[in-house]
């Protein structure tokens, strides 16, 4: 009866270690509580605060600074109402700013300045739909100018400003045919448009200070590319190649 008692004590002792066992594996082990268990350890650190959305995408308070040409202008974007917009200050008086574009809608994300220093060009496009259009508006202030006043299916880019040709800029634009971007010089004191090259299946140019392309390149029907000189005709003459895995790393430079 003895033994019986102690084997009986000893199986009861067992169980009550298992009891024991399974009650601590059935603490709660979720991260929370976890890092709520080393937060209350004394001297664990303190849980940091994560960082704002709008301080990670939202606007910069200030970006894209740029300098006039003659020196005496500076020029950056910032929001106003929450929308980017052109600013302008002197130089020598950087805190006598000035807005001087208005917009509401999708705000402005590139502006640079034309070689005359009188105006500050930027590109912008229509409810997302990626085909900009070239804006001017002085540096004084005054009325924004739309230098392309062309239908919202056509895109323009900037190819070239030159000192030489100061009051000018030389764009490509889709309106002839959606694929190809023509050659157009503007004058930005009166607005007015020139044809300056078809665009014969080119996908990229290379101009001279007189705005006039002077080399050009396409694709080739095997791959890769192909680099033209213009000659004294008009004509082109093939004059490098680029194969297919150097494409997209090679690019023409405009004098």
């Amino acid at each position: 009866m003895a033994e019986r008692s102690v084997r009986a004590q000893g199986m009861l002792v067992s169980l009550m270690l298992v009891l024991l066992v399974l009650a601590g594996c059935s603490e709660d082990r979720s991260p929370d509580a976890t890092a709520a268990q080393a937060a209350a350890q004394p001297g664990a650190p303190e849980a940091v605060a994560l960082l704002p959305r709008a301080l990670l995408f939202g606007n910069p308070s200030r970006f894209q600074g740029r300098i006039s040409p003659d020196g005496r202008w500076l020029s950056w974007l910032a929001p106003v109402a929450g929308v980017l917009n052109v600013h302008v200050a002197p130089a020598a008086d950087p805190a006598a700013v000035r807005v001087l574009t208005e917009d509401r809608g999708r705000g402005i994300n590139r502006h640079f300045w034309s070689y005359d220093s009188e105006s500050i060009l930027y590109l912008q496009d229509q409810g997302g739909n990626e085909n900009t259009h070239l804006y001017a508006v002085p540096a004084g202030g005054g009325a924004v100018q739309a230098l392309t006043p062309v239908g919202d299916a056509v895109r323009v880019v900037v190819q070239a400003l030159s000192p030489r040709l100061p009051g000018s800029v030389l764009i490509g634009m889709n309106d002839r045919d959606s694929s190809l971007f023509d050659l157009h010089r503007i004058d930005l004191g009166t607005g007015e448009r020139t044809l300056v090259a078809e665009n014969p299946g080119f996908n990229d140019w290379a101009v001279d200070l007189n705005l006039l392309p002077q080399a050009a390149m396409r694709a080739r029907p095997g791959g890769g590319s192909e680099v033209l000189r213009r000659e004294a005709d008009g004509t082109w003459t093939p004059v490098a190649t680029i194969p297919a895995e150097d494409t997209l790393t090679t690019g023409l430079l405009s004098m």
